[in-house]
């Protein structure tokens, strides 16, 4: 309006007519008419973007690998949405269908987006995997403060270690997964520490036998010696008394 001087109607929200009023000199309506249409296909076009945009793509993946495909700190899933301009979205745990990912944007690049993780996940289906039945005692110390420790035994033989969780049925269950030579390598040093650490444990469990045992020996002992020197009760004596009136008399 304050570019082609010109006074411009719209129907109301609640009546959505398909007529726009314009008033104004000939000139100037046949200028702001001409711009409106303009506009309306530069709407119409940006519609039609969003629709295209809006091209949506699920695809069934376990959610095992979930992890692995969103990367650490999301590296790897961030790299995808920016390659292909599109949107990756996870299904929450516990989630009903926590195994499917929705891919949305143009169709093109949701399937190429889909592509780049179906390659990861084929990958990952092709790694050795190897159940490892380990004393939950030891799972703490094995993770160590943070998961710094078992980070680093990951990292050393590139290897992927799952620890069960509260739900599992088998609290020594351990999944170690990665190449084959690289697996056993990882499991052989997994058992190594589970050896060294559940000696800890008994070792720890004797002392404090032991010192139970000798709080008690020194507690019997120092009773026993108690009473020995305290020796039995007192008797006590009480002196006859003379009787009254009397006296002792000597006779030569």
């Amino acid at each position: 309006m304050d570019n082609y001087d010109v006074h411009i109607v719209l129907s109301p929200p609640d009546i959505k007519e398909d007529i726009i009023k314009i008033t104004g000199t000939s000139s100037n309506v046949q200028r702001a008419k001409e711009a409106l249409l303009e506009r309306v296909k530069d709407l119409e076009a940006d519609r039609k973007d969003r629709e295209l945009r809006s091209y949506m793509l699920k695809i069934e993946v376990k959610p095992d690998y979930h992890p692995k495909i969103i990367g650490r700190k999301g590296a790897i899933i961030t790299k995808i949405r920016r390659d292909h301009d599109v949107q990756i979205n996870f299904p929450k745990k516990g989630d009903p269908e926590e195994h499917i990912i929705t891919i949305t944007g143009y169709e093109e690049n949701a399937h190429r987006a889909k592509d780049d993780i179906m390659k990861i996940v084929n990958e990952l289906e092709d790694l050795y995997k190897e159940e490892i039945s380990i004393d939950a005692r030891v799972h703490s110390r094995l993770i160590g403060a943070r998961g710094r420790s078992i980070r680093k035994i990951m990292e050393d033989y590139n290897v992927d270690i799952k620890f069960p969780r509260n739900e599992d049925n088998d609290p020594n269950l351990v999944i170690t997964t990665g190449q084959e030579d690289n697996v056993i390598e990882a499991k052989d040093y997994l058992l190594n520490l589970e050896e060294e650490f559940l000696q800890d444990f008994e070792e720890q469990a004797t002392r404090e036998k032991n010192h139970t045992l000798n709080i008690h020996f020194e507690t019997t002992a120092t009773s026993g010696w108690s009473n020995s020197v305290q020796g039995p009760p007192k008797q006590r004596f009480c002196r006859p008394r003379r009787a009254m009136g009397t006296k002792s008399t000597e006779y030569g």
